[in-house]
Protein backbone atom coordinates (compact mmCIF):
# COMPACT_ATOMS: atom_id res chain seq x y z
CA UNK A 1 0.00 0.00 0.00
CA UNK A 2 2.76 2.43 0.98
CA UNK A 3 4.74 1.50 -2.16
CA UNK A 4 1.72 2.24 -4.35
CA UNK A 5 1.17 5.58 -2.63
CA UNK A 6 4.85 6.52 -2.94
CA UNK A 7 4.93 5.50 -6.60
CA UNK A 8 1.75 7.46 -7.32
CA UNK A 9 3.16 10.55 -5.65
CA UNK A 10 6.42 10.27 -7.63
CA UNK A 11 4.52 9.99 -10.92
CA UNK A 12 2.24 12.91 -10.02
CA UNK A 13 5.16 15.16 -9.08
CA UNK A 14 7.28 14.12 -12.07
CA UNK A 15 4.45 14.67 -14.56
CA UNK A 16 3.35 17.90 -12.89
CA UNK A 17 6.75 19.55 -12.76
CA UNK A 18 7.62 18.38 -16.28
CA UNK A 19 4.38 19.88 -17.62
CA UNK A 20 5.15 23.15 -15.85
CA UNK A 21 8.80 23.29 -16.98
CA UNK A 22 8.24 25.77 -19.81
CA UNK A 23 6.39 28.17 -17.54
CA UNK A 24 8.98 27.79 -14.76
CA UNK A 25 11.84 28.60 -17.17
CA UNK A 26 9.89 31.48 -18.69
CA UNK A 27 9.16 33.10 -15.31
CA UNK A 28 12.74 32.50 -14.16
CA UNK A 29 14.09 34.01 -17.39
CA UNK A 30 12.08 37.17 -16.86
CA UNK A 31 13.06 37.34 -13.18
CA UNK A 32 16.76 36.95 -14.02
CA UNK A 33 16.59 39.56 -16.78
CA UNK A 34 17.22 37.14 -19.64
CA UNK A 35 13.82 37.73 -21.24
CA UNK A 36 11.75 40.89 -21.48
CA UNK A 37 8.82 41.16 -19.07
CA UNK A 38 5.24 41.62 -20.20
CA UNK A 39 4.45 44.91 -21.94
CA UNK A 40 0.95 44.99 -20.45
CA UNK A 41 0.44 46.60 -17.05
CA UNK A 42 -0.85 44.23 -14.35
CA UNK A 43 -4.20 46.02 -14.13
CA UNK A 44 -4.81 45.54 -17.88
CA UNK A 45 -3.80 41.90 -18.25
CA UNK A 46 -6.32 39.44 -19.57
CA UNK A 47 -7.66 36.96 -16.97
CA UNK A 48 -6.09 34.06 -18.92
CA UNK A 49 -2.68 35.79 -18.75
CA UNK A 50 -2.00 34.83 -15.15
CA UNK A 51 1.16 32.82 -14.42
CA UNK A 52 -0.22 31.30 -11.21
CA UNK A 53 -3.40 30.07 -12.87
CA UNK A 54 -1.47 28.79 -15.89
CA UNK A 55 1.05 27.03 -13.65
CA UNK A 56 -1.67 25.27 -11.69
CA UNK A 57 -3.42 24.14 -14.87
CA UNK A 58 -0.17 22.87 -16.38
CA UNK A 59 0.83 21.09 -13.17
CA UNK A 60 -2.62 19.50 -12.96
CA UNK A 61 -2.43 18.28 -16.56
CA UNK A 62 1.01 16.78 -15.99
CA UNK A 63 -0.01 15.25 -12.67
CA UNK A 64 -3.01 13.67 -14.39
CA UNK A 65 -0.72 12.19 -17.04
CA UNK A 66 1.57 10.85 -14.31
CA UNK A 67 -1.19 9.16 -12.33
CA UNK A 68 -2.73 7.62 -15.46
CA UNK A 69 0.65 6.20 -16.50
CA UNK A 70 1.23 4.91 -12.97
CA UNK A 71 -2.20 3.25 -12.85
CA UNK A 72 -1.88 1.66 -16.30
CA UNK A 73 1.57 0.28 -15.49
CA UNK A 74 0.55 -1.00 -12.02
CA UNK A 75 2.37 1.75 -10.09
CA UNK A 76 6.06 1.09 -10.84
CA UNK A 77 8.53 3.44 -9.17
CA UNK A 78 11.56 2.74 -11.37
CA UNK A 79 13.30 5.48 -13.30
CA UNK A 80 12.23 4.39 -16.78
CA UNK A 81 8.54 4.82 -16.04
CA UNK A 82 9.10 8.07 -14.14
CA UNK A 83 10.92 9.39 -17.20
CA UNK A 84 7.92 8.37 -19.31
CA UNK A 85 5.63 10.31 -16.95
CA UNK A 86 7.92 13.32 -17.24
CA UNK A 87 8.10 13.12 -21.02
CA UNK A 88 4.33 12.79 -21.46
CA UNK A 89 3.74 15.55 -18.90
CA UNK A 90 6.18 17.85 -20.70
CA UNK A 91 4.54 17.16 -24.08
CA UNK A 92 1.07 17.89 -22.69
CA UNK A 93 2.36 21.03 -20.96
CA UNK A 94 4.03 22.24 -24.16
CA UNK A 95 0.84 21.65 -26.15
CA UNK A 96 -1.18 23.61 -23.58
CA UNK A 97 1.40 26.43 -23.54
CA UNK A 98 1.27 26.67 -27.34
CA UNK A 99 -2.54 26.74 -27.31
CA UNK A 100 -2.58 29.42 -24.59
CA UNK A 101 0.02 31.55 -26.40
CA UNK A 102 -2.00 31.55 -29.61
CA UNK A 103 -5.20 32.33 -27.70
CA UNK A 104 -3.58 35.20 -25.77
CA UNK A 105 -1.96 36.70 -28.88
CA UNK A 106 -5.33 36.68 -30.66
CA UNK A 107 -7.06 38.26 -27.66
CA UNK A 108 -4.42 40.97 -27.23
CA UNK A 109 -4.52 41.81 -30.96
CA UNK A 110 -8.32 42.02 -30.92
CA UNK A 111 -8.15 44.33 -27.92
CA UNK A 112 -5.43 46.41 -29.61
CA UNK A 113 -7.67 46.87 -32.66
CA UNK A 114 -10.61 47.89 -30.44
CA UNK A 115 -8.45 50.40 -28.56
CA UNK A 116 -7.10 51.80 -31.81
CA UNK A 117 -10.61 52.30 -33.20
CA UNK A 118 -11.70 53.92 -29.94
CA UNK A 119 -8.76 56.32 -29.99
CA UNK A 120 -7.02 54.75 -26.97
CA UNK A 121 -3.62 54.74 -28.62
CA UNK A 122 -1.48 54.07 -25.55
CA UNK A 123 -3.45 50.91 -24.71
CA UNK A 124 -3.41 49.82 -28.37
CA UNK A 125 0.38 50.13 -28.47
CA UNK A 126 0.73 48.27 -25.17
CA UNK A 127 -1.38 45.34 -26.37
CA UNK A 128 0.32 45.16 -29.78
CA UNK A 129 3.78 45.23 -28.16
CA UNK A 130 2.79 42.27 -26.00
CA UNK A 131 2.04 40.25 -29.13
CA UNK A 132 5.34 41.33 -30.71
CA UNK A 133 7.24 40.32 -27.55
CA UNK A 134 5.55 36.93 -27.52
CA UNK A 135 6.27 36.33 -31.20
CA UNK A 136 9.92 37.38 -30.80
CA UNK A 137 10.34 34.85 -27.99
CA UNK A 138 8.75 32.12 -30.08
CA UNK A 139 10.93 33.07 -33.05
CA UNK A 140 14.05 32.94 -30.88
CA UNK A 141 13.15 29.47 -29.61
CA UNK A 142 12.38 28.28 -33.15
CA UNK A 143 15.76 29.51 -34.41
CA UNK A 144 17.51 27.71 -31.54
CA UNK A 145 15.81 24.45 -32.55
CA UNK A 146 16.74 24.98 -36.22
CA UNK A 147 20.38 25.75 -35.32
CA UNK A 148 20.68 22.70 -33.07
CA UNK A 149 19.19 20.47 -35.77
CA UNK A 150 21.52 21.88 -38.42
CA UNK A 151 24.52 21.49 -36.10
CA UNK A 152 23.52 17.83 -35.73
CA UNK A 153 23.75 17.46 -39.51
CA UNK A 154 20.04 17.60 -40.29
CA UNK A 155 18.97 19.56 -43.34
CA UNK A 156 15.59 20.38 -44.81
CA UNK A 157 16.27 17.70 -47.44
CA UNK A 158 16.83 14.97 -44.84
CA UNK A 159 13.90 12.53 -44.97
CA UNK A 160 11.95 12.33 -41.73
CA UNK A 161 12.29 8.53 -41.64
CA UNK A 162 16.08 8.88 -41.32
CA UNK A 163 15.66 10.57 -37.92
CA UNK A 164 14.37 7.29 -36.52
CA UNK A 165 16.81 4.95 -38.26
CA UNK A 166 20.05 4.17 -36.45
Amino acid sequence: MLDTLTSSLLHVLTGGFAASALLIFSVAGVALGGMPPSCVRKDRRLPEDDDTRTGLIMFGLGAGCGIVIAAVLDFPANHEWLILSGFVGFAVGAAYAYHLTVKLNDAYMARARENLEAGHYREAIEDAREVVRSCERLQSIAYQVINEAQNAGVTEDTPVSSYFMS
